[in-house]
């Protein structure tokens, strides 16, 4: 009990020391970073690897997964991240474009090779389920194509990743919103990360990355886009995406 106690002090005053502007010490750099999919990929690794020490973050797809120091949870609108899912694989994104480039893959990642089994209410054709999700999308009305995926998106990421944020963990927890991270900034950088909650001040490099992981930035088409997501999770989702605990649940400490 006093060792979890010092543990939530340590982390308390990580928190304080982040949002007041005051420089952090290198020896607090011991969370994880989890997030999961169109949550801040690029800016999730990126955060771990320069600013936290790890070269990667972990992408969480089971609700039990378990957290065993101080962690950091990235969360996000959910229907901001549907439609940036859905723009992002009907481009062919992790089916025959590599994610985090415009070069060619010669096989789809399982997760959108399987599609169909994270659709229950949603009907498709057989030889549908014999491909991927990118060709689904792309041979489906834009309607049609926002339903199955919102349905897919929510079942296989969102879900599970709202049941492992909500629960509650042992350790301290800080939940860093991906809208605050881009806010006001052109491009999604490591910099940003620093300048809103880690106070560090000095410029990190981003490896000359020019967004191949981004979706698209036509604002029309993502309304658009966002207007159907609304419709689908209302009428298949049962608002399950606009009412998610996400960014409000607590995050607080086994009792």
């Amino acid at each position: 009990m006093v060792m979890m106690m010092k543990q939530l002090i340590f982390f308390l005053v990580l928190v304080t020391v982040g949002l007041l502007g005051t420089s952090l010490d290198d020896n607090v750099a011991t969370a994880d970073v989890f997030l999961t999919h169109k949550f801040g990929y690029i800016l999730g690794h990126k955060l771990a690897a320069n600013v936290w020490g790890h070269e990667k973050a972990t992408q969480v797809k089971d609700p039990n997964h378990n957290v065993t120091k101080p962690s950091i949870f990235l969360v996000r609108n959910l229907l901001d991240a549907v439609v940036s899912g859905y723009l992002y694989h009907k481009a062919g994104k992790e089916c025959t474009v590599r994610p985090n480039s415009n070069r060619h893959m010669r096989k789809p990642n399982g997760e959108v090779k399987n599609w169909f089994k994270h659709v229950e209410t949603q009907n498709f054709t057989k030889d549908e389920s014999h491909t991927h999700i990118c060709k689904v999308l792309q041979h489906r009305t834009e309607r049609d194509g926002v339903y199955l995926y919102a349905e897919f998106a929510w079942r296989l990421w969102y879900q599970p990743y709202e049941e492992f944020v909500c629960r509650q963990h042992e350790f301290p927890l800080m939940r860093v919103h991906f809208e605050d991270l881009v806010r006001e900034q052109s491009n999604l950088t490591v910099t940003g990360i620093a300048k809103h909650f880690l106070a560090r001040g000095e410029m990190l490099q981003t490896n000359g990355y020019h967004g191949a992981h981004a979706t698209s930035r036509d604002v029309r088409l993502r309304q658009r886009v966002r207007a159907l997501v609304e419709e689908a999770d209302k009428h298949v989702l049962e608002s399950a995406l606009s009412q998610s605990k996400l960014q409000t649940c607590s995050v607080g400490l086994v009792s």
